[in-house]
């Protein structure tokens, strides 16, 4: 078994750690606890207490999993990476358990992941205070806020983790680990000092440590390494500062100077290193003696740390660490600091590592090495998608380190524009006219930049027209700028409905990107492919297309998720429109910082608007119109005026559905002012596939006042999309038809219209867009429902299924069926051998029969309260049961269960 990165494993106690059981018990107790926060300044025994925890979780028969943050997490890619292997190390030996979905589907969400772990857990995060990404930061929040109940996060931090800790505490989800109740009591300091000086320590002096140290346990662990070397233990005790700051910094130099001074050279030069071996000690100090110095140190208890069993690596104290290196300033200044962290680079130069080589000569301020560096490595960096990592890097570099190296400035610029910095990359290619000119490489770039910072400004047509002439100038040798120009052209072909050029379009990228190692450009493409299938109305071939883009690229051989945050928000549109809105929601609350930053329109306006729909779905109003006020914010913010007038065409729907006429026209009003379709017609984005200005005229008709008129336009609409092969907006145009013709009056036409797209609807599995219009498409379901036979649309056993699932989606809701739904089609089709029941609704019964409650099922069926009362109300459905104990009744008769 190969042995784990450092950072995940279980630090091994120091000899000078003191047992506190005190503070572990708590911990097990607290069941309701999703969040255990262990939070203290430097010195307060954080990590040992961590490990107390830890020892009594396992003693506890709970499975646990370890990660030690560094700054490289704040690469939200890496911390991602990062949480998924302490996953992993969680999961090892429940692979059967973990590897399949709900219903049997393959995903690779972290919520997911730990739902359906079977075993009480506690996941562990040190040095949570390194880790300032919003990104990360928001991720978290949103994964502890989902935790199922048998599972928690125990997290040390120096200061209060960003996560939510109010609304945590306000449920009774967070258990609270502070500064006083981390500070030693009298017993412990007294029982610390008897283990630790080996003589006895009168009560006053005892009473006096305690008292100046006020318990801080680093404090009292430097006055015990002071204390072992001293003749006059009272004498010592009695001139001790109580300060926090004079503490540390007289006892760390009274330690320092009392090392030889080979060992305080030593841990001078590697106090600059991160996690450190005694290889890269010796390529820093240049001395040979590295395994022999953190021996020493570790027998002597220098504020080091083993990281790994087998005493590989290793890192100090940080409070140590941050006085080494106050020290080393002081001592030697900046030209010295400089020499040692280009050395460090040189060593991870030599181990092929060039990140945090690069780190590490621009700490050193050695610009040149840092460059070259990046000339290296920046594209293929580029090509992964990293383009946080690039932009902050250009970022420390001087204003015109760049001027020379066309190629590296062609990369920021890629980098730029990909984080909505497109106004900046302009700027660039201004400047580089000249490079262009002399350069065709540096020309097809610069070409394929122009184009796409339009294409990423919604200015479709101006792009379609530059992408035209990147056609005709770029090719495959050009390699990045070739696929980039692929996939947009694609995107543009499937606006304008040329959906096979599209796909030839797609295949050739594909072929570009795998030449180069895939990458993010590569999801993008598989995306896209996707996206023709969701058009098209095939949501089953889109859902597996999705899936695929969003799994991580296991040739790579690392977790990096650069470019998942995209194929996340198309596979939640997807998981959506399937009915699986909690399953999106959970995608797009984890994603949605990246989403955020992220470059592409559609997949945000999807995303904010999901938002709002789940929200709504829950009964969270406030939160849903936060959403949208969101995406308008950010809309104005980028220029993308799209974005504010979707926004104001969802609140124009939801006022609709709440029979505010004023409302409605006000807000498709504003939404049509802002020409934020200004592209022209023949182009249909994403986003607005379906909701578009002229669905919303429609809906204002039907609701207030013309529904005839509004039957009209949805006629010639539908006979459009069909046309173009628009399957799913199709699909949609007939489900508004039908409530336009319930609303004039002809129920029996407005179900005929409603039975072909209940069939399509099976079909393909398409949920949501039916339950999207609210009361007039529940009322025709209940109608579905009581017609049966007699005289009513004849429907598939599929679609009679569609009816039972959108009508216990509709009770779910409202809380009570569409009037004469349940009992009629019950009666109409009766359930055969468990004709039309999942195999998951077969399980409820059987757990149903055992009389378990909702709660116990979800925690067997590791899903949601909410699913289980889904299943229910589909099972009741089903059965034309009225209640739980009927539906068991039922089931026993037609020898379901037995």
């Amino acid at each position: 078994m190969r042995t784990p990165p450092a950072k995940f494993l279980v630090p091994q106690r120091l000899r000078t750690h003191l047992t506190r059981d005190r503070l572990a018990a708590p911990v097990i107790q607290a069941s309701d606890a999703r969040l255990v926060s262990v939070q203290a300044p430097a010195g307060f025994g954080k990590t040992n207490t961590m490990l107390d925890i830890h020892a009594a979780c396992v003693a506890a028969g709970m499975r646990t999993a370890w990660c030690q943050l560094g700054a490289a997490d704040n690469d939200f890619s890496i911390f991602l990476a990062s949480l998924n292997v302490a996953v992993d190390a969680l999961c090892e030996g429940n692979e059967d358990v973990i590897a399949a979905g709900q219903d049997g589907l393959p995903t690779d969400t972290l919520v997911d992941r730990l739902t359906r772990f079977p075993m009480p857990f506690a996941i562990f995060i040190d040095d949570f205070e390194a880790l300032h990404n919003p990104a990360a930061l928001e991720f978290l929040r949103q994964l502890i806020g989902q935790l199922p109940a048998h599972g928690k996060f125990v997290v040390g931090s120096r200061g209060t983790p960003e996560l939510g800790l109010g609304r945590l505490r306000a449920h009774g989800r967070l258990l609270e680990i502070t500064t006083d109740a981390l500070r030693f009591t009298l017993e412990e300091t007294g029982a610390y000092l008897r283990e630790r000086i080996g003589q006895s320590v009168s009560k006053e002096d005892l009473r006096k440590l305690h008292l100046r140290t006020e318990g801080w346990v680093v404090a009292i662990w430097l006055a015990v390494l002071a204390m072992q070397r001293c003749e006059d233990v009272s004498a010592f005790i009695g001139t001790f500062s109580g300060s926090d700051a004079a503490v540390a910094d007289y006892l760390a130099e009274d330690v320092l100077s009392r090392q030889s001074p080979e060992v305080q050279d030593f841990l001078l030069k590697t106090s600059l290193l991160g996690p450190f071996s005694a290889e890269l000690c010796n390529a820093v100090t240049g001395r040979g003696d590295g395994t022999a110095m953190l021996e020493r140190l570790a027998h002597e208890n220098l504020f080091l740390t083993s990281l790994d069993a087998a005493g590989q690596w290793y890192r100090y104290h940080s409070l140590f660490s941050d006085f080494l290196k106050a020290r080393l300033t002081q001592l030697h200044g900046g030209v010295e600091i400089a020499r040692l962290h280009r050395l460090a680079s040189e060593w991870f130069v030599g181990q092929g590592r060039p990140v945090p080589a690069i780190e590490h000569a621009l700490k050193a301020e050695d610009f040149c090495a840092a460059l070259d560096l990046l000339q290296q490595h920046a594209d293929p960096l580029l090509w992964q998608g990293r383009v946080r990592l690039l932009a902050r890097w250009f970022e420390c570099l001087p204003p015109d380190s760049l001027s020379n190296r066309p190629r590296l400035r062609l990369v920021q610029a890629w980098a730029l524009t990909f984080l909505h910095r497109g106004d900046k990359a302009l700027r660039m290619l201004e400047d580089m006219r000249d490079a262009g000119e002399r350069d065709a490489e540096i020309a097809a770039h610069m070409l394929a930049l122009h184009a796409f910072i339009l294409a990423l400004g919604d200015k479709l047509d101006q792009a379609y027209t530059a992408w035209q002439d990147c056609l005709r100038k770029l090719s495959p040798s050009h390699v990045f700028p070739y696929g980039v120009q692929l996939n947009s052209l694609a995107s543009c072909h499937i606006y304008l409905g040329h959906f096979e050029q599209a796909r030839r379009m797609l295949d050739s990228s594909r072929q570009v990107h795998a030449g180069i190692g895939g990458g993010a450009n590569m999801r993008v493409a598989h995306c896209l492919d996707g996206s023709i299938d969701l058009v098209q109305g095939r949501l089953r071939q889109a859902l597996t297309r999705y899936r695929g883009a969003h799994e991580p690229d296991a040739s790579r051989g690392e977790q990096r998720v650069d470019g998942q945050e995209i194929a996340g928000a198309f596979l939640a549109e997807a998981l959506y429109e399937s009915g699986r809105s909690d399953q999106a929601q959970r995608l797009l609350s984890a994603y949605l910082p990246l989403i955020r930053e992220a470059a592409y329109i559609d997949p945000l306006i999807v995303t904010f608007v999901l938002l709002c729909r789940g929200a709504l779905a829950d009964g969270r109003e406030e939160d849903a119109m936060l959403w949208l006020h969101d995406c308008e914010q950010m809309g104005y913010r980028t220029g993308l005026l799209r974005m504010v007038a979707n926004a104001r065409l969802e609140r124009s729907r939801i006022a609709v559905q709440r029979g505010d006429r004023d409302g409605a026209e006000l807000e498709l009003a504003a939404a049509q002012a802002l020409r934020a379709w200004s592209f022209g017609p023949e182009f249909v984005p994403h986003a607005n596939d379906v909701e578009t200005v002229e669905l919303a005229h429609c809906r204002l008709e039907i609701a207030f006042g013309n529904p005839a008129g509004a039957a009209q336009a949805l006629r010639e609409a539908l006979a459009l999309a069909q046309a173009a092969q628009r399957g799913r907006r199709a699909l949609k145009l007939r489900i508004l038809l039908a409530t336009a013709l319930q609303a004039a009056g002809d129920s029996a036409l407005a179900l005929q219209e409603l039975a072909p797209a209940l069939e399509f609807g099976a079909s393909e599995g398409f949920v949501s867009t039916f339950i999207d219009e609210g009361e007039p498409v529940a009322r025709m379901i209940g109608a579905v429902g009581a017609a049966g036979t007699r005289g009513g649309p004849q429907l598939s056993p599929a679609a009679r299924g569609l009816v039972a699932q959108l009508a216990g989606m509709f009770a779910e809701r409202t809380g009570a069926a569409p009037e004469g739904a349940v009992p009629a089609m019950a009666n109409a089709h009766p359930v055969q051998d468990g004709q039309g029941l999942t195999k998951k609704e077969l399980k409820v019964l059987h757990l149903l029969a055992d009389g378990m409650a909702n709660k116990e099922m979800a925690v067997r069926l590791f899903v949601s309260e909410t699913t289980v009362k889904t299943h229910l109300r589909s099972i009741n459905a089903k059965l034309g049961a009225s209640s739980r104990t009927h539906a068991v009744a039922v089931a026993r008769k037609l020898g379901l269960i037995a």
